[in-house]
C-alpha cells in the first residue's frame, strides 16, 4: 500500500473550506506519512477509522441539500 501524505490531506481541507466547498475524509489510506515523525500503520487496513486519525483530519461535511 502506498502512503497517504497527511500534509497534502491537510492542504485540500485547507482549500475546500478557503473556497466554501464541504469537505468529506472518507479514510486515509493504510500506511499514514508525517514529515518529521515517519511512516504510521493504522490498525484498519485501509485507514478507514477516524478515531485513529489525527483530530484536525476527523472532518465529514456534506453539502447543502436546497428543496
Amino acid at each position: 500500500a502506498r502512503s497517504c501524505d497527511v500534509a497534502r490531506i491537510r492542504s485540500v481541507r485547507d482549500q475546500c473550506r478557503e473556497a466554501g466547498v464541504p469537505c468529506f475524509v472518507k479514510q486515509l489510506g493504510a500506511r499514514l506519512s508525517f514529515h518529521g515523525i515517519g511512516v504510521i500503520t493504522p490498525k484498519h487496513p485501509k485507514g478507514g477509522d477516524p478515531t485513529e486519525w489525527p483530530s484536525d483530519l476527523r472532518v465529514r461535511e456534506f453539502p447543502e441539500v436546497r428543496a
